[in-house]
Formats: structure tokens, sequence, C-alpha cells
């Protein structure tokens, strides 16, 4: 059996908890909530007992926003460097479906004088459809600007929302609603089925609907109002007059629709009749999800239990605030972190295979060193071509899993370069079996140094419906011919890709590199000319790369 290396993004919220003057006294320490994207929705705590100190994080109503806690990490940090080893709160599981979550650690002693606790939260969608994956932000951005009411680039659907105009594009619409493909194929808007009642409207179109993704994916917003000018055509609407839905409602569906992100809570039944006519399938289950209580009884009766103190003494403890203000958790949108998991056969741990993928480039490698000359055996993770990815390492954590629940911070070498940069933690050889039952994990915190190309939750239908409708040819309205000799194919097809869904699926060769850079500035698409630039760097001058290396002999 050979090795299983395998990688994925995780989107994981730093938080610290500092405590001061700590007093001998057995209490309750906890924070007020704390914000996060505008809800208050995380809180930690401290039961401060001799006998049984339990530390323990909470978040309630997170699928609200359409997100909830995969797993807690804590540490005690002593430091501004970060924790040296973190561990793994337990999940409580109180309630299957319900809006609460809860994490505990019993700690080793009770705590006194001053403390500061180092939390890492792991966020996922609340649906398996909402997904943390990269793409360029600047591809959401333009397509809503595209569709404002201020630039109206383009729009051939207006909708008439309580006297309020919002407007859209056919194209999106049909991409992303069965119901709106249906309507603008058959020319006439769908029976009345069921609430919200939408009274439609549609007129004749002027003349032929103009609808050229590509022209305001590809230019300036300040230019594509003109271009559209010089072309001397107005579009025809398409006209879908609402009743008994607020326009902020419809607002929110659509920038839904174009970007597959939410703009505020799923508290909001309207928006729920708007899913479901028009058959959006993971707004549907974000806010089913959402609306899932466990029973309030039952939450209170297996919180009390978890944090239950045994004491001969029967009277409640105090309780203490700790910060008395308010503290927000905000998100670094430029870094995330990249979870590597590691399987594999015990003689099979001393090869340095590409462990996974980053943005298309091999970049990180695991194996063991065994132990030599009086070193003791240790792991290794090394980082490769971070250059040509647009990123930095910032720190790695490892786990091994069949053995603790422990995250050890990995050691970093001295950085001569950016060719190779290696970290290392002790690992003793014996613990690992001969079998491939050996799994180590490693957590790596990266920063993203390309503008604008960054990873967020999203509906991962997103990315795919546009670009499927745009491929299956439905309501296109630009033919592109691919000359036999500046362009290949190929690389025509990542260039559209790239503005249709705001992530590069490959970079093959130089040539690819090269051509798709031509396109990116011949077209104004700035975040993919930076990708390409950084694809396109020079190799590493060879006395660089060897330094880096003797580094780790």
């Amino acid at each position: 059996m050979t090795s299983v290396k395998f990688g994925s993004p995780k989107m994981i919220l730093p938080y610290e908890w500092i405590l001061k003057n700590v007093e001998e006294e057995e209490e309750t320490i906890a924070s007020k909530m704390i914000l996060f994207r505008g809800e208050r929705v995380f809180r930690v705590g401290l039961k401060n007992h001799v006998e049984s100190p339990i530390l323990f994080f909470m978040a309630v109503d997170l699928n609200k926003i359409g997100m909830r806690v995969e797993g807690v990490t804590y540490g005690i940090q002593e430091s501004d460097n970060g924790p040296a080893t973190l561990r793994e709160m337990k999940n409580e599981n109180i309630g299957s479906e319900g809006s609460l979550q809860l994490f505990t650690m019993k700690l080793a002693e009770k705590i006194t004088g001053n403390c500061r606790f180092a939390f890492r939260i792991c966020i996922e969608g609340s649906v398996p459809g909402y997904v943390y994956q990269l793409s360029d932000r600047l591809a959401k951005d333009q397509l809503w600007a595209a569709a404002a009411v201020k630039s109206q680039n383009s729009v051939d659907v207006e909708f008439l929302v309580k006297k309020t105009k919002l407007f859209a594009h056919k194209a999106i619409l049909a991409a992303r609603s069965p119901v709106f493909a249906t309507e603008f194929a058959e020319g006439q808007p769908k029976e009345e089925e069921e609430e919200p009642k939408m009274k439609r409207i549609k007129r004749k179109a002027i003349e032929e609907p103009l609808d050229q993704l590509v022209l305001f994916r590809s230019m300036p917003e300040e230019q594509v109002s003109n271009a559209i000018m010089a072309l001397g055509k107005v579009a025809g609407l398409y006209r879908i007059r609402m009743e008994d839905v607020n326009p902020s409602t419809v607002e929110q569906f659509l920038h839904f629709i174009y970007t597959g992100e939410l703009t505020s809570t799923l508290a909001n039944e309207e928006l729920l009749k708007l899913a479901e006519y028009y058959q959006l399938t993971t707004l549907i289950s974000l806010y089913k999800t959402a609306l899932k209580k466990s029973d309030d009884a039952l939450q209170m009766v297996s919180i009390v239990k978890s944090l239950h103190i045994k004491s001969d003494d029967a009277t409640p403890s105090s309780t203490q605030i700790s910060p008395k203000n308010n503290t927000e958790i905000l998100i670094d949108r430029t870094a995330s972190t990249f979870r590597c998991v590691w399987r594999f056969p015990m003689f099979e741990s001393v090869l340095p295979n590409a462990m996974a993928n980053y943005q298309n480039e091999s970049l990180f490698f695991a194996y063991v060193i065994s132990p030599t000359m009086g070193r003791e055996a240790s792991i290794h993770f090394s980082c490769a071509n971070l250059r040509n990815a647009g990123v930095k390492v910032e720190e790695v954590y490892m786990n091994q899993r069949s053995h603790n629940s422990e995250w050890i911070k990995m050691k970093s070498t001295r950085e001569p370069s950016n060719a190779v940069l290696l970290f290392t933690a002790p690992s003793p050889v014996d613990l690992f079996h001969h079998e491939c039952r050996n799994v180590v994990a490693f957590d790596a915190r990266i920063v993203g140094t390309i503008g604008n190309y960054y990873y967020e939750i999203m509906d991962d239908a997103w990315m795919k419906d546009i670009w499927t409708a745009a491929t299956g040819g439905q309501l296109t309205d630009v033919e592109i011919f691919v000359g036999a000799a500046e362009f290949d194919v190929d690389v025509v097809v990542l260039f559209l890709k790239f503005l249709y869904t705001g992530a590069l699926v490959r970079l093959a060769s130089a040539r690819d590199k090269l051509q798709l850079l031509t396109l990116a500035n011949t077209y104004e698409v700035e975040t993919l000319k930076n990708v390409c630039q950084f694809a396109d760097r020079p190799p590493e001058d060879v006395e660089d790369l060897t330094n880096s290396l003797l580094e780790f002999v």
C-alpha cells in the first residue's frame, strides 16, 4: 500500500483571551459575546475550580450566517510567537441539529495570576455546498457592480419592487436558476404557483439585448458605460414586477445569485420564498439549516452536565466577565490555512513526494528523518516554489493523529532565500506502525501576496453554474474565433474560464503562461495579470538555491 496525501484550505480564526490578576478563589470567568461578521456568536470561559478547572468555547447561532465550527484548538501563549503546543478541545455535540456548539477542555491545574489563551477556530459552511475556496474578489465585485443601479452595464432584466428598480442579466440569472432559464427560453413568465405573489410583465425587446460579460469583466468600471454608449444600442428589458417582497430582500437574493455569498443573516422568510421559487438549492439548504433549533431545555441540561464541577461546597461560585469591553474577530482575507494529511506505510516515510498541490503548484513535501549520529528522529515539512505561487508560509503545526490530540508548532529554519523553506519537529520513529496506519496532519498558515486573489466561504455552484451556461451556449451573444498562431485554443478557454469563475485551473507550460499574461494585459484583467506574473518568475539563482539547501544538511 502506498502513501495517500491530500490537502484542503481551511478558514481558521485566531482569537486571544487575556486574563489578568486571577485570584485564588474559585470562580467562573467568561468573556462577553464575541463579534464575528457583525454578529455576536462566540464566547469563551473558564470554570476556575481547584478540583477540575474547565476551559470552554461556545458558538451560538453561527448557522444564521451560513457557518459552523468544525473544531477548536487552544494553547497557553507565553510569547508573541504563539504557543508551542495546541490541544484539540472536545466537541460536546449538544443537539445534533441545534444552534449551539460547545467545546471543552479539562485543565491540569487552576489558573492564577496572568494567562493568555490562544484559540484557533476552524470554520466551515453549514451545508455541503457552501465551501471555502479560492477566487478573484474582483470577479464578484465587477459582476455585481455591473448590475447595480449606478452602472446598469448591459442589463436586460428589470425588477420592479415597490417603486424600486433593480437590474440584472439574463445570462447570469438563467445560469444560476432553472426557473429563470425556462422563462427566458420560453419567452414568457412562469405561471403563478405559490407565495410570494409575483406579477411579471414582459416587454418586447427594443433591440437585440446586449449582455457581454467579457466586456464588463475586462474593462475598468468608468470605461464600461462609455463603451456601451459608443455601441449605440439600448438593451431590451425583460421586466419582472414583484409584490409583497421588500426591495432589500430581492437585492440580497440577487447578490447571492451573482456572487454565491450572503450579505446578511438568514433570518428572512421572504428570502426563503424567493430561493424556493427560483430553485436555488444551496440557499434553500442554508436557510433551513439556520432555522433548526435543538430543544432549549435539553441544551441547558447538556451544558450544565458538561461544565459540572464536583465540590463538597454547594455554594455557587462567583462569576466574572473579562474583558469587560466588547471584542471582535476580524478576518484577514489574505491569510488562510492549508491542511495536509499524510497516510503512509513506514517504508515510504523517507520519500519526499509531493503532499498536495496549492494553486496548481507542487508546494508541500513531507518526510521522516531517521535518527543518525546522535540526532533524534524528526518529521520535515518543506515548502518549495513559494515565489511562483505568490504566497508566504508563516507557521506550520503538526499533529500525529494516531497518537494524541496535540498540535506541535514546527521549528522554522533560517531562510536565506525563497527557494526552499523547511519546518521540522521531533517525532520518535518507534511510534510509527510498519503497516499503513500512520497519519500525520499539517496546518500551514499561508499569506497570499497576489492582490484580490483570496479564499472565502461561498456557494460552490457559483463557479460551475456560470461557466456551464457559457460553454453550453445558454443565452450567449458573443462568438470568439481563435486564430491559428497568436493564441492556443486551450489558453483562450483558460482565460474565459477565469473571467467567468475567478479561478485559474492550471498553468502548464511557459508558453501557456506567456499567452495568458498577454490576454490579461490586453483586456486589463488585473488579478489574472498578477497571477501570471508570479507564475512566470525566472527560476532561482543556482547559488541561492544550493545555499538554502546547505542550511538543511
